[in-house]
């Protein structure tokens, strides 16, 4: 007796000429590839970054320096901008590489 039922004989037929194509022997496979290396560089590439800046000889921040100082901008800022005159200020120009130098020609 035969392996398979006689109304199974229709798809049996199918199956083998599919299995026997280009899709089947080269594209499939070449699909699976490509979708699962995405999904493994993936994982690569989380565990690389996740691991990235980790120093196991590293000290955190508050023994390393004692105390932490924490800075104001706006009062930097205004401590910066009382030592700087910003109103009173005069354009030097520079001789450019390609022009004669004004101390050489005299």
């Amino acid at each position: 007796m035969d392996k398979f039922p006689l109304y199974y004989s229709k798809y049996r037929a199918k199956v083998l000429k599919f299995s026997r194509s280009k899709h089947a022997t080269f594209g499939i496979p070449f699909l699976i590839f490509v979708v699962g290396g995405s999904f493994a560089l993936k994982e690569f590439a989380k565990v690389r970054y996740e691991f990235t800046h980790v120093n196991p000889y590293e000290l955190p921040a508050e023994s390393r320096v004692g105390k932490v100082v924490k800075i104001d901008p706006q009062e930097e800022y205004k401590k910066m901008m009382s030592k700087i005159d910003i109103d009173n200020w005069e354009n030097k120009r520079i001789p450019r590489p390609w022009e004669e130098d004004p101390k050489s020609s005299s």
